[in-house]
């Protein structure tokens, strides 16, 4: 899913839910305020260090976690450090993937 589409079903649950009464998101003249306070939620979500990601990983993510453990378990002994930068690196490879497709 891309950002696009987090952005586009965030708004689209706060409309159903503000204009439940009067049709939902097809009933209400505040999307774009909607969007714009779905962006808002992401770019604060990031600032204190969360991301949403899918449950299940992709390709790219599995790629890339399997190249950070490669690289990192050669050099470090401890599990719970190969096992942090193979997260971070699922994790980049999930957010890369969500902006790379807004992009296209």
């Amino acid at each position: 899913m891309t950002r696009s589409e987090i952005i586009e079903l965030m708004a689209r649950a706060m409309g159903d839910d503000t204009n439940r009464g009067n049709g939902g998101w097809s009933g209400t003249n505040d999307k774009d305020i909607y969007r714009s306070n779905a962006r808002e939620i992401l770019a604060r979500l990031k600032s204190s260090g969360l991301a949403i990601v899918p449950i299940e990983p992709s390709g790219g993510m599995l790629k890339d976690g399997a190249q950070e453990f490669a690289m990192t378990h050669q050099r470090v002994q401890s599990a719970e450090h190969c096992s942090a930068d193979v997260y971070k690196a699922m994790i980049a490879a999930a957010i890369k993937e969500q902006e790379g497709r807004d992009s296209e």
